[in-house]
């Protein structure tokens, strides 16, 4: 995360649910508000009559030329195996000697600060999972990211590998002074 002032401003244009319908949830909404000179805020909502164990595949798309290509962080993780290792702890807290998927904390350490209770409550999941009022902004992202158009993919399933949720969230990285920092 960054410490100080960033070279560059994330701006978030469209979240979108894709794959729908799912077979063990409903009622799913993708959805983002965009305010102007604010971050954007998205809504992500989905309905299950339980989940007891949860995964996450996260990628990061840069967009090249006119197809979208894998940058900087993909993974796929068991959340309810880290939310149950560090949720007493914090994420703040979390030993760097421990062989643990750095780009999976990242993405918890954001999901923490967003919804704290739908991270703290941990698994099983049941009824209404949302994260309201969800927001991306300069403080949570890297500092080393490149301008240009950007795609993040979030696929939550089960161990029966059934989707739960499945979402991409498009935005861009825009340089702050005359310097071009883009990739293309």
């Amino acid at each position: 995360m960054t410490q100080g002032k960033t070279t560059y401003k994330i701006r978030l244009t469209k979240a979108i649910c894709v794959d729908l319908p799912y077979e063990i949830a409903w009622n799913v909404t993708c959805r983002l508000k965009l305010y102007r000179d604010q971050p954007s805020k998205m809504l992500f909502r989905v309905e299950v009559d339980q989940v007891d164990h949860l995964f996450l595949t996260f990628a990061m798309y840069y967009k090249y030329h006119l197809t979208y290509q894998p940058l900087l962080m993909e993974t796929t993780f068991d959340v309810c195996s880290y939310l149950d290792k560090f949720k007493s702890r914090g994420y703040a807290s979390v030993s760097p000697s421990l062989d643990l998927d750095q780009t999976a904390m990242f993405i918890l350490s954001i999901l923490e600060k967003n919804n704290p209770q739908a991270i703290r409550s941990g698994c099983p999941y049941r009824g209404v999972i949302a994260f309201e009022n969800f927001r991306i902004d300069e403080t949570m992202a890297p500092q080393f990211l490149p301008a240009g158009e950007y795609r993040l993919d979030m696929r939550y399933f089960n161990e029966k590998n059934q989707t739960v949720m499945h979402s991409q969230v498009f935005g861009s990285v825009r340089a702050i002074g005359i310097v071009d920092l883009s990739m293309g």
